[in-house]
């Protein structure tokens, strides 16, 4: 005998609240990581576009409608939605080369909504991570909607192309960057009454939510600099240009006579910058020998933790006395 079925879906693991970012409006966003990539946990809801030219906003149905340029709107032109739905924007704002979303981050195509229902699980059942849970926002029965994504998608409804509004409450649709046709881009959308991530194309008039996206770049070094080279003691300087998707906690140089060295090795001498984080920094290689060839390597550990190490360099110090 069997006792009734009962299901649960497991936690995201690759899921974490990462740092918040900020548009050229002043408004501050949660993001979040899922998988290799950053996503934006509220939609968007800029007035300007990256490069600080406004963006419409036509009021009146017929405004809309007409419109073949960037547009943003609030849900039933009611301001008060705003901080909780975000802004509609068309799809003309949407493939601008002004940009939409702030320095860095972009609208995502195709290949970004696949790699996030991937690592959410699937489409069928990306949805119900995705969703905000609970029904005071979300038309019952909001299947699924637990949120172990942290993605919060909430049912911002959408703005058709003829102007009107619908579908609050029961639906979130996100546009995709990837066009369709020459007239229509693919988006992403989640209902009310379903735990799947589903997608469609809509005509550029229309009016969809939008969350950014970032790549996580990975925890990488520019090849370390050698200087002020003299017999016992020389600097080196690199470049942390990618943190792994979370903070650096420490970075440096390892050194030593023998071939690519490594933190904690025999023979292998290191030095740390006194601050963390991502960019440049410079340390000071001590207790050389004389005439002797040294490989050096910058490094960097994060919170992960991972460590990374830079290409090495090669030098070689000077005689102390030479005769």
């Amino acid at each position: 005998a069997y006792s009734a079925e009962a299901r649960f879906t497991t936690r995201c693991a690759t899921c974490a609240a990462d740092e918040p970012v900020t548009d050229l409006d002043g408004n501050t966003y949660a993001t979040v990581r899922i998988g290799e990539q950053r996503w934006m946990a509220e939609n968007l809801r800029t007035t300007r576009y990256a490069d600080g030219t406004e963006i419409p906003n036509p009021v009146e149905a017929g405004q809309w409608a007409s419109a073949s340029a960037g547009a943003w709107a609030s849900y039933d032109n009611q301001a008060s939605s705003d901080s909780v739905y975000g802004l509609l924007y068309n799809g003309y704002a949407v493939l601008s080369d002004a940009g939409l979303c702030p320095q860095g981050w972009r609208v995502p195509a195709d290949e970004d909504w696949a790699a996030l229902a991937e690592a959410l699980g699937g489409e069928p059942a990306a949805g119900g991570t995705m969703k905000a849970p609970g029904t005071d926002l979300w038309t019952a029965p909001n299947t699924e909607g637990r949120n172990e994504s942290g993605f919060t998608a909430l049912p911002g409804g959408r703005r058709g192309g003829d102007g009107g509004f619908d579908s609050a409450g029961a639906f979130a649709y996100f546009w995709g960057a990837s066009q369709a046709g020459p007239l229509t881009l693919s988006y992403r959308y989640l209902v009310h009454a379903s735990a799947a991530l589903s997608r469609l194309s809509a005509t550029l008039g229309s009016g969809h939510s939008v969350r950014c996206v970032k790549p996580i770049d990975p925890l990488a070094l520019a090849q370390a600099r050698v200087s002020q080279i003299t017999p016992t003691s020389a600097s080196a300087a690199s470049e942390v240009v990618g943190d792994g998707g979370e903070r650096v906690t420490r970075r440096g140089v390892v050194w030593g006579t023998a071939p690519d060295p490594v933190l904690g090795a025999s023979g292998v001498g290191s030095d740390e910058a006194p601050a963390a984080g991502l960019g440049g920094f410079s340390v000071k290689m001590t207790g050389l020998r004389p005439s002797t060839s040294y490989h050096v390597r910058a490094f960097a550990v994060n919170a992960g933790p991972d460590t990374a190490y830079s290409a090495p360099a090669v030098f070689k110090t000077p005689c102390a006395v030479c005769g």
